[in-house]
């Protein structure tokens, strides 16, 4: 990260300076190397961004793959109490927390597994064997 700001401060201390020198000759030199300095950056920032998408793609991709991985511990937690029936209240009293976060778990979970429903996320799961078929007590 370090390395990236010096890039950028450099160009803009490059400018600065090309504005201040007097001498003519001195400030075409100073242009094209700027011009040279600031072409290596957007090269650089577009060789970034393209490895930041590509990251991110596999990230997807793999996430879609890999249920267990897209999701957590405690979403599959969730999941596999929604599956044994019970409700919001109960599961938030099962599991010591808030029926706003389990919510917030369900909503995560039917968004990572691309359900409708909460129904449609236990189908899924038992499908992708992210649960087990054994009730909870």
């Amino acid at each position: 990260m370090g390395n990236k700001l010096f890039g950028v401060y450099f160009i803009l201390k490059t400018l600065q300076i090309f504005h201040l020198s007097q001498s003519a000759g001195d400030n075409q030199r100073i242009l094209v190397y700027y011009l040279f300095q600031q072409e290596k950056v957007v090269q650089w920032f577009s060789e970034e961004i393209g490895r930041m998408i590509l990251t991110a793609k596999r990230k997807m991709s793999e996430g879609k793959e890999n249920g267990r991985s897209a999701l957590s511990q405690r979403e599959l937690e969730v999941l596999g109490r929604i599956k044994d029936g019970m409700r919001t209240t109960d599961i938030s009293e099962a599991l010591g927390i808030s029926e706003r976060t389990v919510k917030f778990h369900i909503k995560n979970i039917k968004q990572k597994l691309s359900a409708v429903s909460r129904a449609h996320a236990v189908a899924i799961a038992l499908e992708r064997k992210l649960i087990d078929t054994v009730k909870h007590a």
